[in-house]
């Protein structure tokens, strides 16, 4: 009997991933996939410009939820953008299921598991930022990272063992920013892309913006993560502080200018690297080459 059950357990996991691969090759998808690669470069470069708009001492949001509430300023116009953007949100998100599904790489163990993870949070992230967007088209208003998580660490301060609660939430960002730290140095992102479709040239671009754009984001979540640390520690959610707050602080701190300037061209390196991916990201269910495979043919295209 348990035989039985593993061998239906086996057969209903591979119609289910078999099933996910065809709608993975569904050209509208990949469509829509690009679209949301799209929009997620916009929303960085939009980041990273306001982020270097603080450290030249202007005021503003900073993080993805107030780049989206900009554009309710701008009338019918900005709806048009914001369902544009809506769609482009949908099909990232999926885009992140698929990935968290099918292991498009191929890899297994550990390796398997942390990117199913990280594709799985992917796209629980961007679709609470599709109902954000949602919420905007409907007239409501929204609040950005600098209200809802200080509201959030409240929350779990207030419920049993709060501020351990809290705290572990500060040390999983801490985590995921360290996390993307390595990603950074091992490049391990390049495998996203059909490096057999890019020249040398390109490949060596987009590596470079990836390293600088993951750097860049994993040092934001360090920094926002050490701040619901320290609220849960001194028990006062105030002290917990989204993306804005964040660097806001950190630019008041010595040569915190210096570095808020450099995470800012982090977020604009990880916008370019995104609008890369639109052109040459690797869809959910392809197989990955080998790794010697793309450094060959990019140097052959390299050398046209």
């Amino acid at each position: 009997m348990p035989q039985d059950m593993k061998a239906r357990a086996r057969s209903a996991e591979a119609r289910a991933e078999s099933g996910a691969r065809k709608a993975a090759a569904n050209p509208a998808l990949e469509l829509a996939a690009r679209a949301g690669w799209a929009v997620k470069g916009l929303l960085y470069l939009t980041m990273g410009v306001l982020a270097l708009g603080l450290a030249l001492g202007r005021s503003g949001a900073t993080d993805q939820r107030g780049s989206l509430k900009m554009l309710t300023g701008l009338g019918p116009w900005g709806d048009v953008l914001l369902v544009a953007i809506a769609a482009g949100l949908a099909g990232y998100a999926l885009w992140c299921f698929l990935g968290a599904l099918l292991d498009p790489l191929g890899q297994r163990g550990e390796a398997s598991v942390g990117r199913r993870l990280a594709a799985l949070g992917g796209g629980i992230a961007y679709t609470a930022l599709l109902l954000f967007c949602l919420q905007l088209l409907f007239g409501q208003s929204g609040d950005t990272s600098d209200r809802t998580l200080p509201r959030a660490v409240a929350t779990l301060l207030g419920r049993p063992f709060g501020p351990w609660l809290a705290g572990a939430a500060g040390v999983a960002g801490i985590a995921a920013g360290i996390g993307q730290l390595v990603q950074a140095a091992r490049t391990s992102f390049r495998k996203d892309l059909e490096r057999e479709d890019m020249t040398e040239a390109e490949r060596k671009t987009a590596v470079t913006l990836g390293r600088f754009g993951l750097a860049a984001r994993g040092g934001v979540f360090v920094v926002i993560g050490w701040f619901v640390v320290q609220a849960a520690v001194f028990r006062d959610p105030h002290q917990a502080k989204g993306l804005g707050g964040a660097l806001g602080t950190l630019a008041q701190q010595p040569a915190g200018r210096a570095l808020l300037v450099a995470l800012a061209l982090g977020l604009v390196a990880l916008a370019l690297y995104s609008f890369a991916a639109v052109r040459w990201m690797r869809m959910p269910g392809a197989q990955s080459p080998s790794p010697l495979a793309g450094e060959e043919a990019g140097g052959r295209r390299g050398g046209r």
